[in-house]
């Protein structure tokens, strides 16, 4: 929610160094495993970078007004997390955020955001505003909590649902999680749909993409056979890979260069919402009603659902010169 903030006042540049330095901080403190309030304050450092380079670098993505290349982004952030060696996980990202500072500061040192030098005397206070007067702003907080619930949910409670209700091992049960994740899963989704060949319409397309989610989710709650669990979650994760990169450049094509930055960061930083309450709200109540986490599959169709009816409320876009 601040990149914008600091995006406007020191550059994206700089944010991105801070957004690093915070990220190999938080790893290397919980390299070193530290008793546990340290170890809690390492993934506040994290989340900090994580979020700050994650929504930078969005707003950046944002200007191209293409969807290809934000899906592109968001699968390398997948490519990424599938080649973490587990054992030593913390020394690879700290070693990894190292390069990487040096590789921004490279690439983003010159870097301004296309046409804010004609806003220059428009306050960020001024751009909320105005952002906040468009429908595809509100639509798009919206879209993006229900699709970060969808697939946090899903992470956080997946284990659990295959080990106590199909029967899983604990072991198998965390390489199915993988699936919804890695190359066959949100990150091969999120690659096929930044194929130049392939166009997927904003309502139609995505509404078709949730209701096949619903299918692969629905044959994980129907069918009890473990070979075709591997199979659905790989699925599953394909059909909702694309979902967030496509909302946030839906948002970004439907306001005005001046107000991308704001526009996309914010409604990033919105989905924390999303992505906290669903896990948390779920485990609440399947811990006090019988069937138990047997309601994962249908809570996470009628997630699914919501999100493709709000998608029928996207405004038509504007014509710009």
């Amino acid at each position: 929610m601040l990149n914008p903030v600091l995006q406007n006042r020191i550059g994206t540049c700089w944010v991105l160094l801070i957004a690093g330095v915070f990220y190999a901080g938080g790893s290397l403190l919980i390299a070193f495993a530290p008793p546990f309030p340290l170890v809690m304050a390492g993934l506040a450092f994290i989340g900090i970078g994580g979020g700050f380079c994650d929504a930078c670098l969005a707003s950046v993505v944002a200007h191209f007004e293409d969807k290809r290349s934000m899906n592109t982004l968001y699968a390398f952030f997948g490519v990424g997390a599938a080649g973490i060696p587990w054992n030593h996980y913390y020394w690879f990202p700290f070693s990894l955020e190292v390069v990487m500072i040096g590789f921004h500061f490279m690439v983003f040192k010159n870097y301004e955001l296309p046409s804010e030098e004609v806003h220059q005397r428009s306050t960020m206070r001024a751009r909320l505003h105005q952002i906040s007067r468009k429908r595809i702003f509100w639509v798009g907080i919206a879209l993006v909590n229900l699709g970060f619930a969808i697939v946090d949910t899903l992470s956080n409670w997946l284990t659990s649902y295959l080990i106590e209700v199909k029967g899983s091992e604990p072991d198998a049960s965390r390489y199915q999680l993988s699936m919804l994740w890695a190359a066959s899963g949100l990150t091969a989704g999120r690659l096929f749909f930044s194929l130049p060949y392939v166009h997927v319409r904003e309502r139609i397309g995505n509404t078709v993409l949730l209701v096949l989610l619903c299918g692969a989710i629905s044959v994980l709650w129907v069918v009890n056979t473990m070979a075709l669990d591997w199979v659905v979650i790989a699925l599953a994760g394909f059909f909702i890979g694309p979902n967030t990169p496509t909302i946030l450049s839906i948002v970004a094509v439907r306001v005005p260069p001046s107000l991308k930055n704001a526009a996309v960061s914010i409604t990033i930083g919105s989905g924390v919402i999303g992505a906290t309450l669903g896990p948390l709200i779920f485990g609440v109540a399947a811990g006090k009603i019988v069937p138990g986490l047997q309601v994962l599959p249908p809570v996470i169709v009628v997630l699914a659902c919501l999100s493709a009816l709000v998608f029928w409320a996207i405004p038509p876009r504007e014509k710009r010169d």
